[in-house]
């Protein structure tokens, strides 16, 4: 639930230990997770591994509007919202059941939760605006604080997990 785009609604951790009982497979773990601590964590419950997403939105590999990447590094973990609205404003035929996270803005707080059609919506929605335009990010969006290449993302992130673990091997 803690993850970017489409999700589904139970937090990772829960999930991680469900999953884990339940599969001797290599399981790797996505969703709020963007420093080492996070990979440490999943690490120490029995994953193999995990899937950044939100953590390389800054990134200036990442393909997506100019503004996405500002409002990333802007944005607070407390920023992001669980909706349809986005899918419903471009006519993307998710299925009902399936929100996505995204970093809150002018849009969703007019149209989130508001009974409109999706023609009323597709008016009122401008993907080039940052005002109103989607930026899916999950909510280790405050863990983003500034613009890094991804290879100095990912390192960091393991070499932090590295150093954490040790301190109990």
């Amino acid at each position: 639930g803690e993850a970017g785009g489409h999700t589904g609604r139970i937090g990772t951790l829960p999930l991680l230990q469900e999953i884990l009982e339940t599969t001797s497979l290599p399981v790797l773990a996505a969703g709020g997770i963007g420093t080492g601590r996070g990979l440490a964590a999943v690490l120490a419950a029995g994953g193999e591994g995990v899937m950044i997403g939100t953590a390389l939105l800054a990134s200036p590999e990442t393909v997506g509007p100019g503004y996405a990447r500002e409002r990333v590094v802007e944005a607070g973990s407390a920023d992001t919202i669980y909706t349809s609205v986005f899918d419903r404003a471009r006519s993307q035929p998710w299925p009902q059941r399936w929100g996505g996270r995204a970093v809150a803005n002018e849009f969703t707080a007019a149209w989130h939760g508001v009974d409109a059609d999706e023609e009323m919506l597709a008016k009122a929605y401008d993907p080039s605006d940052p005002h109103s335009g989607v930026v899916y990010a999950g909510e280790a969006v405050g863990l983003v604080h500034g613009t890094h290449p991804a290879g100095d993302v990912v390192r960091r992130i393991g070499a932090d997990a590295e150093r954490l673990l040790s301190r109990f091997a």
